[in-house]
C-alpha cells in the first residue's frame, strides 16, 4: 500500500513481525478474496499492492473508505470494541509521505523502528473471536 493509493491517515496499518526472522516466515503471499463488504469505518482488511500480492500487513479503516472497494481491498472482519483506542494511535504514514519504511522495518525489526518513532504504538497481543 502506498501513500500515492490514497490517503494513510483514513486508517491505522499493522502486521509486519517485530523481528526480521519472524516476517521472513510469513512472507506468503494470501489469495484475494472477493468483496463482499465495504471498507466501512471500523472494518479490517488486508493491505495489497496489487492482485494476490496480500500477506501479513492488515489495516483498519478509521473512516468510510469506499473508494478502496474497487482497488482490491476486501474487507474481512470488523473492529466490535475499542475504536477509540485505534483513533488515537501513533501510527505513522508510509514511505513517500515521510512516515515508516516497511521495507527498513521488515529488515531491522523493532530495534529499528523504536529507534526512529520511538513514540510509535505497538500491538503486544491480540485476540479474536469468533461468533459461531
Amino acid at each position: 500500500m502506498t501513500a500515492s493509493t490514497f490517503p494513510l491517515d483514513f486508517i491505522v496499518q499493522f502486521g509486519i513481525a517485530s523481528e526480521p526472522n519472524e516476517t521472513a516466515k510469513w512472507d506468503t503471499r494470501i489469495p484475494d478474496d472477493p468483496l463482499v463488504q465495504s471498507n466501512l469505518y471500523s472494518y479490517v482488511s488486508f493491505a495489497t499492492a496489487g492482485p494476490n500480492t496480500r500477506t501479513t500487513q492488515l489495516f483498519i479503516n478509521t473512516r468510510n473508505n469506499t473508494s478502496l472497494d474497487r482497488q482490491g481491498f476486501t474487507p474481512f472482519a470488523k473492529v466490535i470494541e475499542g475504536m477509540d483506542v485505534v483513533a488515537n494511535l501513533f501510527n505513522p504514514t508510509a514511505g513517500e509521505s515521510g512516515g515508516v519504511s516497511q521495507n527498513e522495518y521488515e529488515e531491522k525489526g523493532n530495534p529499528w523502528i523504536l529507534e526512529k518513532y520511538p513514540d510509535i504504538d505497538i500491538i503486544d497481543s491480540t485476540n479474536i473471536i469468533v461468533n459461531d
